[in-house]
């Protein structure tokens, strides 16, 4: 297989440190042309180039070849590797560099980015005090004292609201409450709301009043029929009963 070593550099809109980002890997296949990288972390810098310049931002990057030719997967990801630490591209260098590990990070390579002591020294820092970490004596003593005034003050709130129900309770509450569930007290202004917002279907307000029919069946289901209609083929008048 034909094997490439890239270099990829931005040259404007965005900087890592002061630095101009860039980037070392590998590529195999027949579109080097049209790709543009595959870290994660180079990643983010050239979405924000693409973000700022949509239509010219692929002028603003700098596209190196630093070894193309035959070689096997192994070769490569050595050859990775070496060139990786040719061009001081770690990111943990600091001179501007966005590659994580000191090869390739995934099936073929080097595995795990916590094999850079500098991620990993990241990550432990970010998971310090979280469950199943390493806790200092201060950390564990702060952690006591919120848990404890957290249950203080849920103790006060629970006290707070029992005390104000007991005395609405007490004052007249009960018995309000007790009228109002079983329908008896209904104000003379709710009663009008209800008027206003409830039609009135009494008597000749009835959308069907006036209107003449006769049930008729044909043995399954009942049906109405207004006067005047003719009656329709295997209908007869009357109504059965539905089975209870």
């Amino acid at each position: 297989m034909v094997g490439i070593i890239y270099k990829f550099t931005i040259l404007a809109g965005v900087s890592y440190n002061g630095n101009k980002p860039y980037y070392v890997g590998q590529y195999v296949g027949n579109n080097f042309n049209s790709y543009w990288g595959s870290g994660k972390f180079w990643a983010k810098f050239l979405k924000g180039v693409k973000n700022k310049f949509p239509t010219c931002w692929k002028k603003l990057i700098k596209r190196e070849v630093l070894y193309q030719g035959e070689c096997n997967q192994k070769t490569l990801d050595k050859l990775e590797e070496i060139y990786i630490r040719k061009n001081f591209a770690l990111y943990s260098n600091g001179l501007g560099g966005c590659n994580i590990l000191p090869g390739i990070a995934n099936g073929f390579g080097s595995g795990s980015p916590m094999k850079d002591p500098e991620v990993a020294k990241r990550v432990t820092e970010q998971l310090r005090g979280r469950r199943g970490a390493r806790r200092s004596e201060q950390a564990k003593k702060n952690m006591s004292i919120a848990a404890k005034k957290s249950w203080i003050d849920a103790n006060e709130r629970r006290k707070y609201i029992g005390d104000r129900v007991r005395n609405y309770m007490k004052n007249g509450g009960a018995e309000y409450l007790s009228r109002v569930r079983k329908g008896h007290e209904v104000s003379e202004e709710t009663r009008l709301k209800i008027k206003q917002n409830h039609a009135d279907f009494r008597g000749d307000k009835h959308p069907c009043y006036g209107i003449k029919y006769r049930w008729i069946t044909n043995g399954i289901k009942n049906v109405r029929l207004n006067d005047g209609c003719d009656i329709p083929d295997g209908f007869y008048f009357g109504r059965i009963k539905k089975k209870k």
